[in-house]
């Protein structure tokens, strides 16, 4: 893995990514699941939604970035961001 000087956690470099597959967002009663696209039993995170919480923008920016980061797009690393 590359290690970044910037700081962040080290991110996997082209062809190392643990998960080959994009990352989406699952709508369930409850929370919004990130999920292996494709594989919607297979979610890596869950966020609850609560009044003062916008679980779905945590969720959707999750699987931006990510799938951001695993297109190659160096940029990503600069557009993530907490969500409002």
């Amino acid at each position: 893995m590359k290690s970044p000087d910037d700081g962040n956690p080290p991110m996997p470099v082209s062809g190392e990514a643990q998960i080959d597959a994009d990352l989406s967002v699952v709508e369930v009663d409850d929370a919004y699941l990130v999920v292996v696209e494709g594989d919607h039993d297979d979610w890596l995170v869950r966020f609850e939604r609560a009044e003062d919480f916008d679980a779905h923008s945590w969720a959707d920016n999750m699987a931006n970035v990510y799938n951001r980061r695993r297109s190659g797009n160096i940029d990503a690393r600069l557009s993530a961001r907490r969500p409002e």
